[in-house]
């Protein structure tokens, strides 16, 4: 009886070593870190973002939309219509994105990614300038259809299944609203040249008579 309880406890010891060591092998920790990271994604609501800051280098754009529900580009000197298929895009990307692998949790490597603390970034708030997400914006992936992102305070660095770059790169001056078509104003010379002459259209046709003179005396 003694042997049979003994066996069982030796049993349960080794059971519980082996889990012990399953649980701590690196790849399972890296396993279990990917998919916390891919986990914990926020999920957006393009309704619900009300501001938009891009970062890239030394300049800032700032989006933000009207209580009317169109988005103004935000610059020193007030407030300016923005490119509206532009921002909409942007949108579409922000909400759309999904993790897709986890790179490292290392910090000695961020820079390699260019993902350290001078990293181009993404912040989208929402109302109230609630701050929905945070990222920080690195290196395209491998395939140039993907980035390397990190979020604002964590060590997980994923690539996400869109393209950023391009649009924190683009300038203040592009997120602006084109400018609607003009109609040139005609010149005073077209404006004579269009106008019918009264003298051929609006008068009476001209008559004309033909009187034949008697011979002069021979």
């Amino acid at each position: 009886m003694m042997r049979a309880a003994l066996a069982v406890i030796v049993i349960i010891i080794v059971a519980t070593g082996l889990a012990w060591h399953q649980d701590h092998r690196p790849e399972h920790r890296a396993t279990m870190q990917a998919t916390q990271a891919l986990s914990n994604w926020p999920t957006l609501n393009p309704d619900e973002i009300t501001a938009i800051t891009l970062r890239y280098g030394d300049s800032t754009v700032r989006l933000r939309k009207a209580a009317s529900g169109s988005w103004q580009l935000v610059d020193p000197y007030g407030q300016v219509a923005a490119n509206t298929d532009l921002v909409h895009r942007l949108l579409r990307d922000i909400t759309a994105m999904r993790p897709q692998q986890l790179i490292t949790t290392n910090p000695n490597n961020f820079n390699r990614f260019r993902l350290g603390s001078e990293a181009d970034r993404l912040t989208v708030q929402g109302d109230g300038d609630t701050p929905l997400l945070d990222l920080l914006v690195g290196k395209p992936g491998t395939d140039l259809i993907s980035t390397t992102v990190r979020r604002r305070g964590m060590n997980q660095v994923v690539t996400v299944d869109r393209s950023l770059g391009w649009q924190l790169g683009r300038t203040a001056k592009s997120w602006r609203a084109p400018k609607p078509p003009t109609t040139p104003k005609p010149r005073l010379s077209d404006v004579g040249a269009a106008q019918p002459r009264s003298d051929m259209h609006n008068s009476a046709p001209a008559t004309v008579s033909l009187y034949q003179q008697p011979n002069a005396p021979g």
